[in-house]
């Protein structure tokens, strides 16, 4: 199949464009996203603990110390905290930390590690957001929410949990190839990191005060205002 892609020009692209938009189809209408999580958790699909994570988390903690300095961060709260590696990094900077996950397997195992952390199973397409926080982290969340509407809803919940003068940090990953990123099915359906940076600035009193791209995914820091 591969060598036949690389022998018809624009093969290759088209081949691979249609697998993602087959899988945003599947995730918009199909796909039961605590479940998906569930099994992805319990067959250990996702390594955390590997260099290329590590250095993502470092890269989203170096960022938010810059704006909020080595002091305590306040009351924050984590979307999206899977087993709970980056959760722990969150601990010792604030004041008190509530993680949420749409996985009920995630919620149990990170009560466990971490029993001082409020621990609650949330769909941010689905649930509505209590309480509000001086920092909110939204970890490889928004990448699994399609669609222009249903994005314009989530964007409201989290801004909903961000208190004034407060901040949302998001972290995303972003399509690998460029031709994915700018081809015209990914700025309309905002698919990939890029497209979820500017989609966010601006929306439900956000406004971006920093951002960074790399290869892999994208940091972007948004500041609530009145």
């Amino acid at each position: 199949m591969k060598a036949l892609l690389r022998r018809v020009p624009g093969a290759r692209s088209a081949y691979y464009q249609s697998r993602i938009l087959a899988s945003v189809a599947y995730e918009r209408w199909w796909a039961d996203g605590g479940r998906m999580n569930d099994r992805s958790i319990l067959r250990g699909e996702w390594h955390f603990d590997s260099p290329g994570e590590q250095d993502r988390y470092r890269r989203v903690l170096d960022a938010v110390s810059r704006l909020r300095g080595d002091s305590s961060w306040g009351h924050v709260l984590e979307i999206g905290c899977a087993e709970g590696l980056f959760t722990a990094e969150l601990v010792p900077r604030s004041a008190s930390v509530t993680a949420y996950d749409v996985s009920a397997v995630a919620c149990q195992r990170v009560a466990r590690l971490l029993p001082q952390v409020h621990v609650r199973r949330l769909d941010i397409q689905r649930d509505g957001m209590p309480g509000t926080f001086d920092v909110v982290f939204a970890m490889c969340v928004l990448v699994y929410v399609h669609g222009r509407g249903r994005l314009d809803q989530a964007a409201a919940r989290l801004a909903a949990t961000v208190r004034p003068g407060g901040l949302l940090v998001l972290n995303d990953l972003r399509l690998y190839q460029p031709e994915f990123e700018n081809c015209w099915w990914a700025r309309w359906l905002v698919e990939g990191g890029l497209r979820l940076l500017d989609f966010l600035d601006g929306r439900h009193g956000l406004h971006r005060v920093h951002h960074e791209v790399s290869a892999r995914d994208v940091i972007g820091i948004y500041e609530k205002r009145a």
